[in-house]
Parts: C-alpha cells; structure tokens; sequence
C-alpha cells in the first residue's frame, strides 16, 4: 500500500506547518489542524467516514499525549542526542504507519 505511505508522508510532513510540529502536543488547536490536514491525503484513497475519523483521531491521540516520544525517551537514555532524535521520529511514523495500515484493511 505505496498510498498510504505517500498520504502519511504528505500530511505529516508536506503540510503539516511549522507552528503546528511545534505546538501540537501543547496545544489542541494546533493538533486538531494538524490531525485535518494530515487527514486530508487519505480522502484520495478512501472515503470511508469511519476509516477517515479512525485516522484523524488516533493520530491526534498519538501527536498531542506524545506518548511515542515519551515511551522511546525512557528506553534511550543512553543514546546519543542526535541518534535519539533519528529513532523517535522512526518510532513515531511506524506507529503511524501500522495504525493507518490496520484502519485502511
């Protein structure tokens, strides 16, 4: 499912602002503008309310708690600064990734 791939990467990253990265976990106005524009791509591939609502959703569960964050920060507390970054922000689209596969199914 290359599509999935392509609608993740382009509402988290294409066209999520810097404003909303930088305040979505504090902010739910942030997270919610994230959590719609980052919903937006998949209406390409399904128009499913209820698969369209699961994503938005859980991904505003997952971005505003920070919970994968907060999970890989107590399991790296050894690792280099700049290696941690790298794996957080791994951790942070597989989980993504696996909640939009199991959705879309």
């Amino acid at each position: 499912m290359y599509e999935q791939l392509l609608c993740h990467l382009t509402g988290d990253y294409l066209l999520q602002t810097k404003w909303m990265a930088q305040n979505k976990e504090k902010n739910i106005k942030a997270a919610l503008f994230h959590c719609v524009t980052y919903t937006a791509p998949f209406v390409l591939i399904t128009q499913n309310i209820v698969c369209l609502f699961l994503i938005f959703f859980l991904h505003l569960i997952v971005d505003y708690t920070g919970v994968v964050k907060k999970m890989s920060n107590k399991q790296m507390e050894d690792y280099p600064d700049h290696l941690r970054s790298f794996v957080v922000i791994a951790r942070d689209n597989t989980v993504h990734l696996l909640i939009n596969y199991f959705i879309l199914r």
